[in-house]
């Protein structure tokens, strides 16, 4: 039929991300977070053309999972609140679908810790936490290809480039707050301005 077919959802608080890509079919959109319910693993989103999208999921095994997707054509929202969920053996909607996770995206472990300091700013990195100023930001993710660590505080988003990892004593580090997760995941490492990185120093005392 052309050749292969590839479809990947990246996941974030609020929403999912979508592309899929191949010869004979291509689109790439983002479907903002309307309601999910944990008892039956339903998931509700829209995009940015407001149609309408219903996930199940099942099988969870920590690399894989399966998924059916139903796009809610007729009624939208109404549609999906009232879509049950499909039978194992469902082949509407191209039925349940296992999902790999992909080796590209798995996080990485931040090797640096401590207590880091520039200016009047004091920073506390460790893999699962950094507090910036007092503030706590816990995980979302990490992923040194990207040099990017991306943590969450009440709904704000803190944004951490890494402009070297190599030396544990001091780093080259810009950092940025959000309150917009997904704006947090389009910035790329290449397009962040030199001048945004400081140099923070390693001080003595441990949190």
């Amino acid at each position: 039929m052309g050749g292969t077919q590839r479809s990947r959802h990246s996941f974030y608080e609020d929403s999912i991300g979508y592309v899929m890509e191949g010869n004979v079919y291509s689109t790439q959109y983002t479907m903002k977070k309307l309601s999910y319910d944990q008892d039956n693993n339903k998931w509700i989103g829209q995009d940015g053309n407001g149609v309408v999208y219903v996930l199940f999921f099942k099988n969870f095994t920590g690399s894989t999972v399966d998924i059916y997707k139903h796009k809610c054509k007729k009624n939208g929202l109404e549609e999906a609140i009232s879509f049950e969920k499909p039978v194992d053996h469902a082949t509407e909607d191209h039925g349940w679908n296992i999902y790999s996770k992909d080796p590209d995206d798995a996080e990485d472990i931040l090797a640096i810790k401590g207590n880091f300091s520039h200016a009047n700013n004091l920073l506390v990195l460790h893999d699962t936490l950094v507090i910036l100023n007092g503030r706590s930001f816990s995980k979302l993710s990490y992923h040194a290809g990207e040099r990017r660590w991306v943590g969450e505080a009440d709904s704000s988003y803190l944004q951490l480039f890494f402009g070297n990892v190599d030396h544990q004593d001091s780093l080259a580090i810009a950092v940025s707050t959000f309150t917009d997760l997904e704006k947090a995941y389009r910035v790329k490492y290449q397009s962040v301005p030199f001048d945004r990185f400081n140099r923070i120093s390693k001080i003595l005392s441990e949190h």
